[in-house]
């Protein structure tokens, strides 16, 4: 599955749409967590974890990365620092 992402430099977390997580089948859980945000949105800030793998331009991130679900993102992906990091 093709999605589009943003590299995010000041996020230090990694994000993915609740749409996609939807299509991609994950279950939320039973309790969303507060998600800080620099800017706060009224639909934002509510989500969960999951785990997910990653290819970015033909390469393969290694490991499962958990992700954090969020809703109203302008984009399927947010990649935040903490994932460049670790994947060089």
């Amino acid at each position: 599955m093709e999605f589009s992402a943003l590299f995010d430099t000041g996020a230090k977390s990694t994000f993915i749409s609740e749409e996609l997580a939807k299509e991609l089948g994950f279950r939320p859980y039973p309790k969303p967590i507060e998600i800080p945000l620099t800017i706060k949105r009224e639909n934002g800030g509510d989500g969960g974890e999951s785990t997910l793998a990653f290819t970015i331009a033909g390469r393969e991130i290694p490991f499962g990365y958990t992700v954090r679900v969020a809703k109203d993102l302008v984009e399927d992906v947010i990649i935040g620092s903490s994932l460049m990091g670790d994947s060089g």
